[in-house]
């Protein structure tokens, strides 16, 4: 019986207390590792194996597929955090924007005339001069 690789499962990962830039860019770097080295496989390169601590015995081939479905998993979880992060700053938007539609609506007539006037004043004075 021949001995297997072992996947090293040690390897420090670079940039994990870092900000999404440097851990993405940290995520390009060793991808882009991987991708020469996988670029530079022959047909046999692709069909050794090795033992993964999680999946037990894989091919090369195996190995990359499922670095790639899990690289995906992960890009679409970075994708719903951005989405979520941008939903609530919408939500915060949306959320003041109404408190001040609602104190501009609590105000007499009088003092919501001297705003839209103040505004026009304002927007004919930003205006360029013909």
């Amino acid at each position: 019986m021949t001995e297997q690789a072992l996947f090293d499962t040690t390897a420090p990962a670079v940039g994990d207390a870092s900000d999404l830039a440097t851990l993405v860019a940290a995520f390009a770097s060793a991808r882009e590792q991987v991708m020469k080295i996988l670029r530079g496989l022959d047909a046999a390169g692709w069909l050794r194996q090795g033992v993964s601590p999680s999946r037990g015995a894989l091919t090369v081939e195996a190995y990359a597929r499922s670095t790639d479905a899990h690289d995906t998993q992960h890009l679409r979880q970075i994708q719903d955090h951005s989405l979520d992060a941008f939903d609530a700053s919408l939500a915060g938007f949306e959320r003041a924007r109404a408190e001040t539609l609602a104190f501009l609506r609590a105000l007499p007539p009088q003092a919501v005339e001297h705003l839209a006037q103040m505004a026009a004043c304002r927007a004919a004075s930003a205006s360029p001069a013909r």
